[in-house]
């Protein structure tokens, strides 16, 4: 096999144009929506004239798996299981029930058949075995939630028990989302894939490549272009690779994606501009056949498996690019390139045309403020109705107006890197930001609406047992304020790539070995000498984490959630509360960019008397999805606020600069503009959309 990732560069010299190619996605990714990859390369291709093809043998694979006829073969092969454990011997027994059960389940979880929801609610349909364990905790997750959430993760928990099925009888690399993943996760010797992909097919692999030699007989292609974006889609990307190698020969295999372009350095390839790379292109994947799953009880991660998404980039690599944790070294993080706001527009008004689905997920290693900006305002002037969410940087530049805009125009959350909650360690990560400064960017984002989920870290070079505690009173805190609604901690892991794997003297780390291996090579081992012994907090942390994202044991000691003696955090009870309620004051500059989203004013002048004394009021009312907002003013100045945001509404952008209205303003006469800004009921109108970015 050829593994290649300039994919144009390799079809140009192996066939003259137009060439027939198919893409395949090989198991497993995701099952809630397409991995974009192939939709990315199809799109491309179709710029540069080439006739592609695609399909998701991961979708494909489960859905032949995961029906009647795949779970009788199933429980057929494993009928005889003496030495199968308690939980197998339950599922084997109850194998009727399972085979029964299966398609009705499947066309739940696709959207097909939502009224079984109530008989799923109830569990006196689907079969239970050892994922069910846990069952008590659905009316703790699931309690103030809806009939078809709870009925949508039992169903997914019907799933995993027939996913442990298979891995403890007949496919030990077998999972949803990662298959083999442990023989290809930093493979720095091929050996242990040889031994795999020598021995005999898998189950998961005679499905996979039966799949596969139809879509060959379909499409005869010329050349098929594997994308490997993670290691658990590395094996049967290979596999697929083997058989083409043994029964179609002529045709020219090509592997590439994320997998190649992280672990496989050794290779080069060509990069084209993002403005080069054309619309992704869906057609040709089942995307009524995907399920949405509720695999964990978090938020952010259920956007992740729950409902299809379109994926959409506004810029290659990360326009921060020193986190020294992370892989800046490499391409596809350090050389930044937006696209324009325009283009992303038309990219997803196309898609959402083509898919018939107007979510997006933007898949940037950082969106930037500023493009985000640029974006919403270029959908509200298009009146588009999209939902989006995307990956940030928690930095000043998301205010609360920003947030505001951010919320209008479909974003409905944000994940972001706070990695350890310690300002010395963020600084030493290089990561740009404060403690204090993420607390009042996650307020802006959760007063706007917007979800926030953060990124956490533990085990950071020289990270202290004190350390961890106080970030996990910091994120504690944080939850208390309502400031958070998702995260995840994960272990700190020293990568080839980044300014750490590169210089880990540098950090006081030690790899454990310097044999470096011919094949991938991305994840090192290493030792921490001053560090805490990180591992054993793994635990604590996401059991608390698990705990405080559905408002429980907030309240408890750190030390609680720990089976070994941790030192007393030294982070002050308020230290979060005090950072919120600092006052943030933006000064008024002449070149502030204001926004106004609201729609026509009415005006209402009154005279009021008392005392023998009369006076006229001005009452300015703008109506909002909501309510009604109403101000008072001075007359004069009332008059001038509706005349001008009424004009402000005729503006196809609606935007306006603060030197602008202060022309505008003094032109008719009045005077200190500031001042009238800054009053209290004319600054509230920011709730009405009256935005300054």
């Amino acid at each position: 096999m050829m593994i290649v990732t300039g994919i144009d560069v390799f079809l140009r010299k192996a066939h003259p144009l137009p060439a027939d190619i198919l893409l395949i996605t090989p198991p497993f990714t995701q099952l809630n929506t397409p991995y974009p990859a192939t939709a990315y390369l199809k799109g491309f291709l179709q710029t540069r004239g080439f006739v592609a093809e695609q399909c998701d043998l991961g979708i494909d694979t489960m859905l032949r798996i995961f029906s009647r006829a795949g779970m009788t073969t199933l429980f057929a092969e494993i009928v005889d299981r003496p030495e199968a454990s308690p939980n197998i011997a339950r599922m084997i027994a109850l194998q009727d029930e399972y085979i029964r059960n299966i398609d009705d389940a499947i066309r739940y979880l696709q959207g097909r058949n939502p009224t079984l929801a109530h008989r799923i609610a109830q569990r006196n349909l689907l079969p239970e075995a050892g994922r069910f364990a846990q069952v008590a905790d659905l009316e703790w997750a699931f309690g103030t939630m809806g009939v078809q959430d709870r009925a949508r993760h039992i169903a997914t928990l019907f799933l995993e028990d027939l996913s442990d099925l298979i891995r403890e009888t007949t496919d030990r690399w077998f999972g949803f989302t990662r298959y083999a993943e442990r023989i290809a996760r930093s493979a720095e010797r091929f050996d242990a894939l040889e031994e795999a992909l020598t021995g005999p097919e898998s189950f998961t692999d005679r499905y996979m490549l039966d799949i596969l030699r139809s879509r060959i007989a379909e499409t005869e292609p010329s050349v098929v272009a594997l994308s490997v974006p993670f290691p658990g889609n590395l094996y049967a990307a290979l596999r697929c690779g083997q058989w083409l190698h043994t029964h179609r020969p002529e045709i020219r295999v090509a592997l590439g994606g994320g997998y190649a372009n992280t672990e496989l350095r050794s290779l080069k390839d060509t990069d084209y501009k993002q403005t080069e790379t054309g619309t992704p292109d869906y057609d040709g994947l089942p995307l009524d056949q995907y399920i949405s799953a509720i695999e964990v009880l978090n938020p952010m991660h259920r956007l992740w498996s729950d409902g299809r998404w379109n994926k959409l980039t506004m810029a290659h690599g990360c326009y921060w690019g020193k986190c020294t944790f992370c892989d800046i070294s490499l391409d596809y993080i350090k050389r930044y390139e937006p696209l324009t706001a325009a283009i992303l527009c038309d990219r997803m008004q196309e898609l959402t045309e083509r898919t018939g689905v107007n979510g997006f997920h933007f898949v940037d290693e950082a969106a930037p403020p500023s493009l985000m900006k640029a974006l919403s305002l270029e959908i509200l002037k298009r009146g588009m109705v999209v939902s989006w969410w995307t990956n940030i940087r928690f930095e000043k530049s998301f205010t609360r107006d920003l947030c505001q805009l951010l919320r209008r125009a479909g974003c409905i959350g944000v994940s972001g890197g706070l990695e350890v909650a310690s300002d010395r360690l963020l600084t030493l990560i290089q990561k740009g930001i404060t403690v204090e400064q993420v607390a009042r960017v996650n307020r802006h984002f959760t007063e706007a609406g917007i979800m926030v989920h953060a990124y956490l870290m533990y085990g950071f070079p020289s990270q202290s047992a004190q350390e961890t505690i106080d970030s996990m009173e910091m994120v504690r805190q944080m939850f208390e304020t309502g400031i958070l609604q998702s995260a995840y901690w994960h272990q700190f892991t020293m990568t080839a790539h980044s300014p750490v794997g590169m210089d880990p003297d540098a950090y006081g780390v030690k790899p454990v070995s310097s044999d470096v291996g011919d094949f991938a090579r991305n994840d090192i081992p290493h030792e921490d000498p001053r560090g805490a012994d990180h591992e054993q907090f793994a635990w604590g942390l996401q059991k608390s984490l698990l705990n405080w994202m559905h408002g429980h044991g907030i309240d408890q000691p750190l030390h609680k959630w720990f089976e070994f003696p941790v030192p007393r955090t030294s982070v002050a009870k308020d230290f979060m509360r005090n950072c919120l309620n600092t006052e943030e004051y933006l000064p008024l500059k002449p070149d502030t960019k204001w926004v106004w989203l609201g729609g026509k004013p009415s005006l209402n002048i009154s005279t009021r008397a008392k005392k023998g004394n009369t006076w006229e009021v001005a009452e300015l009312s703008v109506e909002t999805p909501q309510e009604t907002m109403v101000i008072r003013t001075d007359p004069a100045q009332g008059r001038w606020l509706a005349d001008y945001l009424t004009r402000m509404t005729e503006k196809p952008d609606r935007t306006f600069l603060t030197r602008e209205a202060e022309e505008d303003y003094m032109a008719v006469g009045l005077e200190d503009f500031g001042l009238f800004w800054d009053n209290k009921p004319v600054n509230g109108l920011w709730k009405a959309g009256l935005l300054k970015v």
